[in-house]
């Protein structure tokens, strides 16, 4: 059973959201489902929050599994 356990791990770990492209005004989050669409924006806000602002989505690709966002002021 442990020897399943690890495999699955790291394959989950492998689709968590991450940011691909960001800067002050925005970027790309990717590996966004269903099941990470909140934490993929808790990672957008957190972004934005470093630059006085908030994140807001801006675009969405379901095919590429990721969304747009633009740091706006809150």
């Amino acid at each position: 059973m442990k020897i399943l356990i690890l495999p699955l791990l790291l394959l989950l770990a492998g689709c968590a959201p991450k940011l691909s492209v960001a800067n002050e005004r925005g970027g790309i989050v990717d590996h966004v489902s269903g099941l990470t669409r909140n934490s993929a924006f808790k990672l957008a806000d957190n972004h934005c929050r470093k630059f006085g602002r908030v994140a807001r989505i801006s675009g969405q690709d379901a095919l590429q599994s990721n969304f747009s966002f633009d740091c706006i002021a809150p």
